[in-house]
């Protein structure tokens, strides 16, 4: 009876601490990357007319994560960037933006944006490196009454200006059509870099929301992302891989002849 006590108790605490959370691989030290993601202070501008609008970014480097936020006016934040090495498997960068209005007349968010910046480089001269991110983006808008907008989006690029991961989320009650009106995502939310030795490349993003009311009604955006760092895949290259071939056949003739 006890026994069965006990495997009970067992399974309701496997149960409520759920399955466990996967271990952060360290990022060899032949694989630099760095992250950096800044508030657009020349951009980003006080809300008007009682709207209210506020951020928060995001850096994560070695499992430790930094903050910096405002409320209102983007010119208090400080610092307006962070910025660090990523270090292991779950780090990354993020903005967390949001913004609302509700008023009978004018009242508008003139826009909040931000820029995201990677770099990498392979210092190794023997292996390639295939380094996976991941995108998560969660994504929402609303508006109400005759004459209200929200958008909230965030566009990420490869070196080549190419777009590799998106949300787009608009809504707009006087213009109507599916332009002004629309919940896109990407259909993948990673993106793939492979760097063979001694090579080097970036990639970026950008963030923003907008909104605004007009006449007797609402509207609020909100988009929180976070792209990080989500596999790393090592691959020798050819003639190193030989070489590793050719260590472990002497080793296996070696210890046969000793064996013998």
């Amino acid at each position: 009876m006890k026994r069965c006590l006990t495997k009970a108790a067992l399974v309701s605490a496997v149960l409520l601490l759920g399955p466990a959370a996967a271990l952060a691989v360290v990022i060899p030290s032949s694989l630099s990357i760095t992250g950096t993601v800044a508030l657009d202070t020349v951009n980003s501008a006080n809300a008007v007319g009682g709207a209210l609008q506020s951020g928060v970014l995001t850096h994560r480097s070695g499992g430790v994560t930094t903050h910096a936020s405002f409320a209102g006016n983007p010119a208090g934040l400080s610092p307006s960037s962070l910025a660090g090495g990523l270090l292991q498997t779950g780090d990354g960068i993020g903005v967390d933006f949001a913004l609302s209005g509700a008023v009978a007349g004018a009242a508008n968010s003139v826009g909040l944006f931000a820029d995201y910046s990677f770099h990498l480089l392979n210092s190794s001269a023997a292996v390639t490196y295939t380094v996976v991110f991941r995108g998560a983006f969660a994504n929402a808008v609303a508006a109400t009454g005759s004459d209200a907008f929200a958008q909230s989006e965030i566009r990420v690029r490869d070196s080549g200006n190419n777009e590799v991961l998106f949300s787009d989320y608009r809504v707009d009650t006087f213009y109507t059509g599916p332009g002004n009106n629309l919940m896109v995502n990407s259909p993948s939310s990673t993106y793939t870099v492979v760097l063979t030795p001694g090579a080097q490349t970036s990639f970026s993003a950008l963030q923003s929301l907008k909104g605004g009311v007009y006449s007797a009604g609402d509207f609020s955006a909100g988009l929180k992302a976070f792209v990080s760092v989500d596999q790393i895949s090592p691959v020798p290259e050819p003639a190193s891989a030989a070489l590793l071939g050719v260590g472990l056949a002497v080793l296996l003739v070696a210890l046969k002849r000793r064996a013998g």
